[in-house]
């Protein structure tokens, strides 16, 4: 019985915090590219970015940002931008396709976790027109990535995170930890023989 209720244990722990991939792609979304991205799309709050469709420019790097579907999201002002996690929790972020979309340029990232630096790249990342680079960062544990440029637009595409589960407070683990104890008790007191 004890092999059997720590196996339990163990299973909801294992299953509660696996979480998977998930990729948006921005096709769902306009393509309009005077439309910013609306908080809560894809579970962030996206400032400064919006959508444009490979069609839209098809002579530039906005055009070859567009890996999977019709759109790519961009820094619509062509400044530094912030993806702030909406839901309760953090994000790992595995990463996403990038381009420029007129010249070359250099970006740097920061992942930031309730207003903590976590992780940064060691050096800016270079980004050409030609072609998406596909920038892996596997950042855990972050609930705001930001992205600095060095000269002016740039866009993205399959932008892959998965969500993390929130640490339960101590209150809950207990709560929890008692009723799995009482219904151990309770079976054992049901499999004891009269």
């Amino acid at each position: 019985m004890k092999n059997i209720f720590i196996g339990a244990s163990l299973a909801l722990i294992a299953t509660a915090n696996a979480s998977a991939t998930t990729t948006l792609n921005f096709d769902d979304l306009s393509g309009d590219p005077t439309q910013a991205i609306t908080a809560g799309y894809g579970g962030f709050d996206w400032q400064t970015l919006a959508t444009i469709t490979a069609a839209e420019l098809p002579a530039s790097g906005y055009a070859n940002a567009v890996v999977s579907g019709l759109n790519a999201a961009y820094n619509w002002d062509g400044g530094a931008v912030s993806i702030r996690w909406a839901g309760a929790g953090t994000v790992d972020f595995a990463g996403a396709f990038f381009t420029s979309a007129w010249q070359e340029q250099e970006l740097v990232f920061e992942g930031w976790q309730g207003g903590v630096l976590k992780h940064s790249t060691p050096e800016s990342i270079g980004v050409t027109t030609d072609a998406p680079l596909w920038i892996a960062l596997n950042w855990a544990g972050i609930d705001e990535l930001r992205i600095y440029n060095s000269a002016n637009h740039w866009a993205m595409d399959n932008f892959s995170f998965s969500p993390t589960a929130a640490v339960p407070e101590p209150a809950t683990a207990w709560l929890t930890l008692a009723g799995l104890a009482g219904l151990a008790l309770r079976a054992r007191r049901r499999n004891k023989p009269a």
